[in-house]
């Protein structure tokens, strides 16, 4: 899939943020979400594992970032990828994977090539490319034109049966429940009303 108007998915600073959710047995190379192939930014599979790549300013080669987990075991997994001002990061199925430091202060670069989700157009183009489609599923493509935080990319993969993130609470007193299934509810009320008369904290009359 394609999107029209390049222009529009240029960013203007040194900040980006590409996530999807990829469901795959097939190695890469393979295009999840990039503009231009290599020529700005891109999220890919490379092998078995995710591979995140910007160009900044007039630099020939890219930045790139890649971890070594291997997501094409046929499962839901959510890979995201962020251009921070000074790191690049992956993140799978909402934690961080890898993570790249750099002191490169340039923009990324803005190209004419259309944005493709699962496609790459300049792949498509070069006839000596490795691969040009994504092979597998792919949902819930997004750009941002910042960097997601950690807790912002964890976010984004809530409502998914297979992956839990633990969010630190103190609300969350009674944790026995099974995974996925946590939740502040009236068992952690109850672990705080018998601390509360455990420990007799209320005011004087």
């Amino acid at each position: 899939l394609y999107c029209s108007d390049e222009s529009s998915f240029d960013v203007s600073g040194r900040q980006i943020t590409l996530a999807a959710w990829i469901k795959t047995t097939n190695p890469g190379p393979k295009p999840i979400l990039s503009k231009g192939g290599r020529a700005s930014y891109s999220l890919e599979l490379v092998g078995a594992s995710p591979y995140f790549k910007v160009l900044l300013g007039d630099a020939n080669e890219g930045t790139v970032v890649q971890d070594g987990l291997d997501v094409n075991d046929g499962e839901w997994h959510h890979i995201a990828g962020a251009k921070e001002d000074d790191r690049l990061v992956i993140y799978v199925d909402g934690l961080v994977a890898a993570a790249l430091g750099i002191s490169d202060t340039n923009n990324i670069a803005t190209s004419n090539w259309r944005v493709g989700i699962g496609c790459d157009e300049m792949w498509e183009n070069d006839p000596e490319s490795p691969g040009s489609t994504f092979d597998g599923a792919l949902d819930d493509a997004r750009i941002y034109d910042y960097a997601l935080d950690a807790n912002e990319v964890a976010h984004l993969t809530l409502g998914a049966p297979s992956v839990y993130y633990p969010l630190e609470s103190v609300a969350n007193l009674y944790d026995a429940e099974p995974v996925n299934s946590k939740k502040v509810n009236f068992k952690d009320f109850a672990v705080l009303a018998d601390n509360w008369l455990k420990t007799k904290f209320w005011p004087e009359e």
